[in-house]
């Protein structure tokens, strides 16, 4: 009986400690981009004929030996959504090893209990550039004009 009582505090004590919402909770909200062309607005990746594969997408911050986050492929709504752990002012985008851009995120600080123990605190989206001009938001996504 002793052993029984035992094994239930250990996983109540388990459970509660486990129910911390800032233990996986993300300081900044993810983002959907789409890759158009400039001129005549077209979709480079998913448009018929497309310029760019899905798959050879990715996103990844410009700090040293942080792994970065892929841009996930929403076919769906043929476009990319990326979620980073910690807000980052610069990221780069690769859509083929010859041609990297660069894209620069404006923040606004949040306050919140569980980010701002961390030095960044929680910063949501205002804005971003594409390579220097400034990327639209268009239905809920940043248009990056190539």
């Amino acid at each position: 009986k002793d052993m029984i009582k035992y094994t239930g505090l250990v996983f109540l004590v388990f459970i509660l400690s486990s129910c911390d919402p800032c233990l996986t909770f993300r300081c900044t909200g993810p983002f959907a981009f789409k890759i158009i062309d400039n001129t005549t607005r077209k979709d480079l990746v998913f448009g018929t004929p497309s310029i760019y594969r899905a798959d050879s997408i990715y996103l990844w911050p410009d700090l040293n030996g942080y792994p970065g986050s892929y841009a996930r492929t929403d076919s769906l709504n043929h476009q990319f959504t990326s979620d980073l752990i910690f807000p980052k002012d610069t990221l780069y985008l690769r859509v083929t090893f010859a041609d990297i851009d660069t894209i620069i995120i404006n923040y606004e600080r949040i306050r919140n209990k569980c980010c701002d123990s961390r030095a960044e605190g929680y910063k949501r989206i205002r804005g971003m550039r594409f390579n220097g001009r400034v990327a639209v938001k268009e239905g809920g996504a940043f248009i990056f004009e190539k």
